[in-house]
């Protein structure tokens, strides 16, 4: 995979309008995040907040296939680049599994008897 990501200008992430897939971040989003890939998402609820509120792509609603391929003809593929950087550094920044670590060591603990 990472030969594929090297290329790619873009990674697209869709989910179905369901309510599980609503309240979920797929994992791919977060290795899209550490290859410094911009996302294209379909999808809807937390994950389509994620993308948006980290400013590390672009959403459209999920099924939403006219304005998915409207999204993507009108890229810039320089914004693409600054974008994918971005998103590499929230990952480094916020969510990267050292910071989970930490957060849930410091949960623990709070939380000791």
């Amino acid at each position: 995979m990472p030969k594929l990501y090297k290329i790619a200008d873009a990674m697209l992430v869709t989910l179905e309008d369901k309510s599980c897939a609503n309240m979920t971040i797929p994992g791919k989003v977060q290795s899209y995040m550490v290859s410094g890939k911009p996302i294209i998402g379909a999808i809807n609820g937390s994950s389509a907040n994620f993308i948006v509120n980290n400013g590390i792509g672009y959403v459209c609603k999920s099924g939403d296939s006219e304005t998915l391929a409207k999204l993507i003809k009108g890229l810039n593929l320089n914004e693409l680049k600054e974008i994918g950087e971005h998103s590499n550094e929230v990952y480094f920044k916020k969510y990267s599994k050292n910071i989970f670590i930490d957060r849930l060591i410091l949960t623990l603990e709070k939380h000791k008897s």
